[in-house]
């Protein structure tokens, strides 16, 4: 996962498949959000977030503060209000959380979306003053969240 030829993180293994990882623009730079496995041994998978002006010259990994990262997922980006960019993913407990930054660089505290649950990466899209995450839900085959339902 160190940056490349290729850019910083062409494709990702986490706990022994391959998992894509997440891209988009915050605050004039592009973003690439993916999977750390623990830097050391037993320590969790975490998601680190790579950042480049130039699309050639990256820094990071910088840790998102978030628990661990349930496995084989990845983050999802999305832009939100002011320049901010949020990451949605599913942690070790299938809980669907998140966390916010203005650089890339320096994300907030993640919070969760109460009642979401998965074993996989969601999805998420702008909608209506908030987020439409999608995910696989508990007891149907979709949930769809918006940031009304925020912790």
């Amino acid at each position: 996962m160190l940056p490349g030829e290729n850019g910083p993180v062409p494709a990702t293994i986490a706990g022994g498949a391959l998992v894509a990882p997440a891209v988009e623009s915050c605050g004039g730079a592009l973003v690439i959000v993916a999977p750390i496995a623990g830097l050391e041994k037993g320590m969790p998978t975490v998601l680190g977030a790579y950042v480049s002006s130039d699309g050639s010259n990256w820094t990071g990994p910088n840790l998102l503060p978030s628990m661990s990262l349930c496995s084989d997922t990845s983050g999802a980006l999305a832009g939100g209000p002011n320049g901010t960019l949020y990451c949605f993913y599913a942690d070790s407990n299938k809980k669907v959380r998140y966390s916010v930054t203005s650089d890339g660089a320096d994300w907030s505290d993640s919070g969760t979306i109460a009642g979401a649950f998965t074993q996989r990466t969601p999805s998420v899209i702008p909608w209506q003053a908030g987020f439409l995450v999608v995910h696989p839900g508990k007891s149907s085959p979709t949930v769809y969240w918006n940031s009304a339902t925020f912790e």
